[in-house]
C-alpha cells in the first residue's frame, strides 16, 4: 500500500528504509509505496538485451528471494555505477533543519542507508529466474541538494563492489548528454514515436483501480514510488474484484511503455483536458512528468484505468529515449498521485539537471564518529564551548558552528514545518565561533550547538548535547536586548576547521 503525504497541508509523512530495518527483516516491513509499469507489456528476451539490459533492481540484502527483496529499481550509467531516485536509499531519520532568520537551510537530507544494506540485481529481466547477479553496493551518494519534502533532486548514485560479470549482458546507458536534449522534449514535452521513445521499464505494480476522487481535490497526494519489500499481498477471498487483482498486481517479468513526456506548463498548472497540475510539487528546474491519463467510464471509480504510467514499485527505474544512434537515460521515476488516474501524470528526475552528479563518483560520506560536546556554564552570563566531535569521510572534512535552541511551542513565529526530525533555530545575535556567552533571553531554555560538517561532496550536521539555562521564559521570546553585546568580539561568520580525515 502507498503511504500518503498531503504537502503544502501537514508535514509529509513517508516510510524510509529506516523504518524496515528497525522493524526487523526486509519481509517483515510494512507496507511502502512502490511503482510499476501500468497498461505497459512484458519485456521480451530480445527486448532486454537489445533496449533494457542496463535496468537494475535494487534488493534488500537480507532477503534471499530475490522477487521479495526488489524495492526500486535503477539504471547502470558505468560498469559499477547505478543511478537511481534518492528517496529509495535515503535514511531521513536525522533530517535538520535549521532556521537563521529568513533563511532555513537542510542538512542530513542526503544521508543514506548503509550501502551495506543493499545489493543491487543485474541482467534479470524475471524476478523469479535466478540469472543475473546480485552485486554488494560499496558506496551511495545522494544528491547534496535533494529535498525530500518536494522530492528535488530525487537522485541517488551507487557504486558496486565490482561491475557484473560479462556473462550477465549488462551494458550501461548513457544519461542525456548536452545537446541532446530534444529527446526528451527540452521542457516543450514530446509524443512517444516506435524508434525513438521514450519509454519506461520496471516490476512495479501493473493494475491500480482508478480511484480517482481519492486521488483528486483535498487529496491531491504526491508520494514516492518504491515498494514494501514484501510486495506480493494475498487476495482476501471475500474481496471484490479489483481488490483480488490489486492483490496479485506487481509485476515478475520486466514491463515496458511508450509514453509521452508533458510540458512543463502542463505539470505545472493542467490545463482543460490535461488534468490538474502539480503546483508547487512540481519544480520544472529538476523534474518532468510523463503518461497518459484515465479516460476510462468517468462514472464508475471502480474501473480499470486505460492511461499508462509508472506505478508502486518502479521507483528509480529508468525512462529512456533514443537520439536514432544511442539509448540515453532521462528520466528516473519519482513521485505521482496515485497511478494513471483521471487527473495526474507521474513524475520523474529531470537527467538533462543532474548529469554533473552523476559524473562524480561516490565516496565514504561525512559521518560523525563521535558526537560534539558542549560544556560550560549554562547560567546568564555564563560561557558554553563547544567541542567539533569526531568526523569519518573521504579526504578532509571541515566543521563549522552554529548556537541554537529546539524549535517548539515557544516559538510561535518559526515557519519550519515539514518531514524534518530535529528543527532548531539560530540563537539570534549568536556568531559562528566554538563559544557562547549565555544570555537573559536564553532563561528557562535549551541550548545547544550545531556542528556542520563537510568533505568534497558531502555535508552532514549533528548536534551536541542541549543544556539547560536556569530561570522562566522572558515574557516576548523574541525579544532581545537592543544594546546586548555579550558576544562582543566573537568572529563572524562561519569558522572551518580541519578536523582530519
Amino acid at each position: 500500500m502507498p503511504v500518503f503525504t498531503r504537502r503544502r497541508l501537514v508535514a509529509p509523512i513517508v516510510l524510509t528504509i529506516a523504518t524496515a530495518v528497525a522493524l526487523g527483516t526486509a519481509s517483515s516491513a510494512p507496507a511502502r509505496s512502490t511503482s510499476r509499469v501500468i497498461n505497459g507489456q512484458q519485456v521480451s528476451a530480445a527486448g532486454f538485451t537489445s533496449r533494457w539490459n542496463a535496468v537494475a533492481a535494487l534488493t534488500f540484502k537480507a532477503e534471499a528471494d530475490t522477487r521479495k527483496a526488489q524495492f526500486c529499481g535503477g539504471t547502470f550509467i558505468a560498469p559499477d555505477l547505478v543511478a537511481t531516485a534518492a528517496h529509495c536509499v535515503v535514511d531521513t531519520s536525522k533530517y535538520l533543519i535549521l532556521q537563521d532568520g529568513a533563511r532555513f537551510s537542510r542538512y542530513n537530507n542526503a544521508r543514506s542507508e548503509p550501502a551495506a544494506l543493499f545489493q543491487v540485481t543485474a541482467g534479470r529481466r524475471t524476478m523469479s529466474v535466478r540469472d543475473g547477479e546480485r552485486i554488494d553496493v560499496a558506496a551511495i551518494r545522494v544528491h547534496p541538494k535533494y529535498d525530500p519534502e518536494i522530492n528535488a533532486y530525487d537522485v541517488a548514485l551507487l557504486r558496486l563492489v565490482r561491475a557484473p560479470a560479462a556473462a550477465t549482458g549488462v551494458v550501461p546507458m548513457s544519461p542525456v548528454l548536452p545537446g541532446e536534449d530534444g529527446i526528451w522534449g527540452n521542457g516543450a514535452g514530446i509524443a512517444p514515436t516506435a524508434d525513438r521513445g521514450p519509454w519506461i521499464a520496471g516490476w512495479g505494480f501493473t493494475f491500480l483501480p482508478n480511484d480517482s476522487f481519492f486521488f483528486s481535490g483535498a487529496q491531491h497526494t504526491p508520494i514516492n514510488r518504491p515498494t514494501k519489500p514484501q510486495m506480493r499481498p494475498s487476495a482476501n477471498p471475500g474481496a471484490t474484484t479489483k481488490d483480488a487483482r490489486a492483490g496479485k498486481s506487481t509485476a515478475n517479468v520486466l514491463e515496458e511503455a511508450a509514453l509521452p513526456i508533458q510540458s512543463d506548463s502542463v505539470c505545472d498548472a493542467g490545463g482543460a483536458g490535461s488534468g490538474m497540475g502539480y503546483g508547487r510539487d512540481f519544480d520544472p528546474a529538476t523534474m518532468l512528468c510523463a503518461g497518459t491519463l484515465d479516460t476510462s467510464n468517468l462514472n464508475d471509480d471502480n474501473a480499470t484505468t486505460n492511461g499508462v504510467d509508472s506505478c508502486y514499485g518502479d521507483s528509480g527505474g529508468p525512462m529512456a529515449a533514443s537520439t536514432g544512434a544511442a539509448t540515453r537515460l532521462v528520466g528516473i521515476v519519482s513521485f505521482g498521485t496515485g497511478c494513471a488516474t483521471r487527473d495526474t501524470y507521474g513524475v520523474y528526475t529531470r537527467v538533462a539537471a543532474v548529469r554533473d552528479f552523476l559524473g562524480v563518483r561516490p565516496t565514504t560520506p561525512v559521518k560523525v564518529a563521535v558526537r560534539p560536546k558542549v560544556t560550560g556554564s549554562a547560567k546568564v552570563g555564563g560561557v558554553l564551548r563547544c567541542t567539533p566531535g569526531k568526523w569519518a569521510g573521504a579526504g578532509r572534512v571541515h566543521v563549522a558552528y552554529r548556537w541554537v535552541r529546539p524549535i517548539g511551542e515557544d516559538d510561535p513565529q518559526s515557519q519550519v514545518i515539514g518531514l524534518a526530525d530535529e528543527a532548531y533555530v539560530r540563537l539570534p545575535g549568536s556568531r559562528a565561533t566554538t563559544t557562547y556567552r549565555v544570555r537573559a533571553s536564553d532563561r528557562g531554555r535549551r541550548i545547544g550547538c550545531l556542528v556542520i560538517a563537510s568533505n568534497a561532496t558531502t555535508a552532514a550536521a549533528e548536534n551536541a548535547n542541549l543544556v539547560k539555562v536556569p530561570g522562566k521564559l522572558p515574557v516576548d521570546p523574541e525579544a532581545e536586548p537592543s544594546d546586548d553585546d555579550d558576544n562582543e568580539g566573537e568572529g563572524d561568520g562561519p569558522t572551518p576547521v580541519s578536523v582530519g580525515s
